[in-house]
Order: structure tokens, then C-alpha cells, then sequence
């Protein structure tokens, strides 16, 4: 086994098209939940999402 960080790396994502590991941070996201890939320049979609307003939904609707 390998310890990559001995502390919290903060945000970090895989590429989904070239699998490059990528650290980011709230200026690098984008339309609220994407972030780029400086290699390839693919859109990310991540699991911060800047537009989250502290409600649930389902497929778009409130109803559960």
C-alpha cells in the first residue's frame, strides 16, 4: 500500500478521458460542477457542485 498524502489533499479528480489525476479548487469549477482537464482539455463533471442550495431532489423533482 502506497500513502499518497499524509493529510487531506483537498479536492482531487480523475480525468474521465485520460485518467491524469487533478487537484482543483472552487475557482477552477465551471457552470457549477465542471471542471477541465489541462492535458486533454475534457469537461469533468465533479462532485462539488457550486449551485447545491441544500435541497434534495429527484430527477428534478422535489417529489420523493
Amino acid at each position: 500500500m502506497t500513502v499518497l498524502s499524509p493529510t487531506y489533499p483537498g479536492l482531487i479528480h480523475e480525468c474521465e478521458y485520460c485518467h491524469a489525476i487533478l487537484a482543483y479548487t472552487q475557482e477552477d469549477v465551471w457552470e457549477n460542477e465542471f471542471i477541465y482537464c489541462p492535458l486533454c482539455h475534457t469537461k469533468n463533471k465533479v462532485r462539488l457542485n457550486l449551485g447545491y442550495e441544500g435541497e434534495v431532489t429527484n430527477n428534478g423533482s422535489k417529489d420523493s
